[in-house]
């Protein structure tokens, strides 16, 4: 879970993010109310595996953020 989202991070901002800091990050959120978890079972190993749900609270702010954006000269346009 960690890994996969510090990689899309990583890809969507250029920022590098260390596994403690993106831990903490995402309690924080999680302590907020802006994303949730839920616990699914891996495929083929039914181990269980975490999958965070950005709640509607999370995609409230997500969406108010994105329509206040203003593109830097410079800067590379976000992508979807």
């Amino acid at each position: 879970m960690i890994s996969e989202l510090s990689g899309h991070i990583a890809e969507a901002t250029g920022w590098r993010l260390t596994e403690r800091g993106l831990y903490r990050t995402v309690k924080r959120l999680q302590d907020s109310g802006l994303l949730s978890s839920e616990e699914l079972d891996a495929p083929r190993t039914g181990a269980k595996r975490k999958v965070l749900v950005l709640t509607a609270l999370g995609f409230g702010l997500l969406s108010g953020i994105d329509a206040n954006l203003i593109d830097l000269p410079g800067r590379n346009a976000p992508t979807a």
